[in-house]
């Protein structure tokens, strides 16, 4: 069986950006891949918080 490799992903900052991260994420996580950290600034970091308390 193969493992997956494991990822971090990094969220910059931005309102009109912060929307995109999260359709990015849900794309990421419909094709079976999920980060094993995320990080972010600013409304990267709102959402990068918001998806780890979700994910938990």
């Amino acid at each position: 069986m193969k493992k997956k490799a494991a990822f971090g992903l990094v969220l910059g900052g931005g309102g009109a950006r912060g929307l995109a991260h999260v359709g990015a994420l849900r794309a990421l996580n419909h094709l079976g891949h999920y980060p094993s950290v995320v990080a972010g600034v600013s409304m990267g970091a709102v959402v990068a918080a918001t998806y780890a308390l979700n994910d938990c």
